[in-house]
């Protein structure tokens, strides 16, 4: 990392090498990292308060985009646009300015607009000091990865996010269904924002029943919850891919009037959940979108229907708090409304 270390704290960072590896007895040398290391862990910590630091210190010149930056930035990937296509390379070319007075190079730079793109490759190339190098794992494995956001597949050409799990259910007709590999497969489900959660919850339904018959962990699971895997695998097989818009206002005409936060929350005896939708209206245009949901299994000590609702209207509250945190500089003045079928979970704060 492109971060130096304090000459009072280098021997936290000292380790041994040899003078000349190739020698019939080479000696042992003792050498301190000057910069902070990957894999340290603080120094994801050390990375994140260096870059707001250095971002803080020009607010003065451009509050308007250190701010965007600031909530953005997420560890050392930035996700930022524009309402028009000049407005991305100004902000392309601000931005990297900004981290090249504190000796980072933002690069590996992607857009859903091909003209953008291409504007941003000529500006790269014409600076020695931007070109992207490929990377050993690049070297080794190649460059033929999908794009991803964070972890979330991406579409650039169609602005979408897009989710395929047919390959998880050809993996999982290779497993032997253990409890081990029940929990292995619910791993390899990626998804923060919640867009598989109907799928993702059922799996974690079945390793919840799993853990109340105490199976072992390498044993084939019992003949009533090895139907229940392969009705689920099955399904999997069969599921289509799914591609979901990924900005909120493209179906907009309009100028946009209003912006309200819905959140649902509902349970039942085996699990409990919540979901944020937020409402767009123009003048004549209303149009709804999906934001993110979470997903929780019934805790193993067994709670009544009414305590369920209450903690899935918590759950929705901390996450509408999050979503509300994370679009209030989009959208100034965002509105929340939640709802609850539980009148007991309504009535219950005003006991505690």
């Amino acid at each position: 990392l492109m971060v130096a270390v304090e000459k009072d704290d280098l021997d936290v960072l000292c380790f041994l090498w040899v003078d000349y590896p190739f020698a019939e007895l080479p000696k042992l040398k003792a050498y301190r990292f000057t910069r902070v290391v990957f894999g340290v862990s603080s120094s994801p910590f050390l990375l994140n308060a260096t870059i707001r630091f250095h971002l803080e210190k020009h607010l003065g010149q451009n509050e308007r985009l250190v701010k965007q930056l600031l909530c953005s930035t997420y560890v050392d990937d930035i996700i930022a646009g524009g309402q028009t296509e000049e407005d991305v390379l100004q902000l392309c070319s601000q931005s990297k300015e900004i981290f090249r007075e504190g000796g980072f190079n933002l690069r590996k730079f992607l857009t859903n607009s091909k003209s953008v793109q291409r504007q941003i490759e000529r500006m790269e190339t014409c600076n020695q000091l931007f070109l992207d190098e490929p990377t050993y794992s690049e070297y080794t494995l190649g460059t033929s990865q999908p794009t991803r956001v964070e972890g979330i597949p991406w579409n650039p050409d169609a602005d979408c996010f897009q989710f395929e799990v047919a390959h998880l259910a050809h993996l999982a007709e290779k497993l032997t269904p253990t409890k081990r590999n029940v929990v292995s497969l619910v791993g390899k489900f990626y998804d923060p924002l919640g867009f598989l959660s109907p799928v993702i919850i059922k799996f974690k339904m079945l390793f919840q029943r799993l853990c109340q018959c105490k199976s072992d962990w390498d044993r084939t699971i019992p003949e009533d919850l090895l139907s229940e895997w392969n009705d689920l695998t099955s399904d999997l097989k069969q599921a289509l891919p799914m591609s979901i818009p990924r900005a909120y206002l493209s179906e907009l005409t309009l100028p946009l009037k209003s912006a309200t936060l819905h959140g649902f929350c509902d349970a039942s005896a085996k699990a409990y959940a919540a979901v944020v939708y937020i409402l767009l209206k123009t003048e004549t245009e209303c149009v709804s979108r999906f934001v993110a949901a979470k997903t929780r299994v019934a805790p193993l000590q067994g709670q009544t229907i009414p305590r369920l609702e209450l903690l899935s209207a918590f759950l929705l509250s901390k996450l509408i708090s999050s979503v509300h945190l994370s679009l209030q500089n989009q959208f100034p003045h965002l509105d929340v409304c939640c709802y609850t079928d539980s009148k007991v979970a309504l009535y219950c704060p005003q006991f505690v």
